[in-house]
């Protein structure tokens, strides 16, 4: 069987313009599949979403971090990033003034239950609802948001 897809390392060979084809088509799928409601779809993608911004911001926080010109070799690498679990990523974006206690309480119930309904799914398939993803949506909305801003403030342009 032969599966191509992209992991972590793949990921950060992507160009912009891959990166928004890919962005949007998960949203457009987020939006037809919360029409349809499949709800187990469109919160997965909406969890890989805020996920994936979350991520960004906590690279994008350490690298600044390790070298305030954005250094290629000082950029954390894979591993830096996803070894570190989500409430530490939150606690040091919160730490740099960039999320508050009430949207990080938040993102740590949705990742929560994201580990819970995905673990468990076959128990769970009555627990995904419009709410659930929208709610788990409007927070990748918002990571989204603090991953613009963070980019801004550091002057960070690629």
């Amino acid at each position: 069987m032969d599966i191509r897809f992209t992991d972590w390392k793949t990921r950060s060979e992507l160009d912009g313009e891959t990166l928004r084809k890919n962005y949007k088509n998960a949203i457009n799928q987020y939006q037809k599949s919360l029409e349809e409601e499949n709800y187990i779809v469109s919160f997965i993608l909406a969890t890989t979403l805020y996920e994936e911004r979350l991520n960004i911001c906590y690279l994008l926080l350490k690298w600044y971090e390790n070298d305030k010109n954005f250094d290629m070799e000082k950029k954390p690498t894979q591993s830096d990033i996803i070894e570190v679990d989500i409430k530490t990523k939150l606690d040091f974006i919160q730490q740099k003034k960039y999320i508050n206690n009430k949207k990080k309480n938040k993102a740590l119930w949705i990742s929560g239950s994201r580990n819970t309904l995905i673990h468990m799914s076959f128990h769970n398939l009555d627990n995904y609802s419009f709410e659930l993803c929208e709610n788990t949506m409007d927070l990748f909305r918002k990571i989204d948001e603090i991953s613009r801003k963070i980019k801004e403030d550091l002057g960070f342009s690629r």
